[in-house]
């Protein structure tokens, strides 16, 4: 009894919202998931990756038809979990140019301008967070709304590399500028930007 088989069961209760715990590449799966979408549910499902583009290709390469995807898409969310700063002790620190420079073109490739004036921090640790610098943690995100002018590009038959070029040109953040815009604000540290940073090309 596999996820296509229980998606047609699912379909007989006629329900609101149909949830996919993880899409796996499976043609039939792919295929019901856009096609439920397209009757009126509102479908939901999971898929591990690295950024909000290459879930769109998996479809596409399972053989799922790009209008039908890009008709019944309303957008894509990349979520990680990382330790939430405390911000008693957020501290301002020092940047190497070098690193600043990096971070500036690597923020400024993902759709956000870092501002000359941009103060990074660093948690300190103190008697709020236990010496710890850190309490908890917080969800990151990259947001992928399919805008009509992001529905056009997509459907315009662009390659990722060409999609992803016309998705930052519309101003949505590629998830590494938009934790660096979270820490210019002040409510991420630089240690976790850091983690992040890409390869210098």
């Amino acid at each position: 009894f596999g996820v296509a088989e229980g998606l047609r069961a699912v379909l007989y209760h006629d329900p609101d919202i149909i949830t996919v715990g993880e899409l796996t590449g499976d043609p039939e799966e792919a295929e019901l998931t856009v096609n439920l979408a397209e009757t009126g549910h509102l479908m939901m499902t999971t898929m591990h990756a690295s950024d909000t583009i290459s879930p769109l290709y998996a479809y596409l390469d399972a053989g799922v038809k790009r209008l039908l995807l890009a008709n019944n898409m309303i957008g894509v969310c990349l979520q990680t979990l990382e330790p939430k700063p405390c911000p008693a002790c957020m501290a301002p620190v020092a940047v190497e140019p070098g690193t600043r420079e990096h971070i500036r073109h690597a923020a400024a490739c993902g759709g956000y301008l870092l501002p000359d004036d941009a103060v990074f921090r660093n948690p300190a640790g103190c008697d709020a967070c236990e010496g710890r610098g850190y309490r908890g943690r917080t969800a990151l995100h990259e947001f992928l709304t399919f805008t009509p002018a992001v529905r056009a590009a997509f459907l315009h038959g662009a390659t990722p590399e060409e999609f992803e070029a016309a998705v930052r040109a519309l101003g949505q953040l590629s998830y590494f500028a938009a934790q660096v815009k979270r820490a210019v604000e002040g409510t991420l540290a630089l240690d976790s930007v850091l983690k992040f940073l890409p390869m210098a090309g």
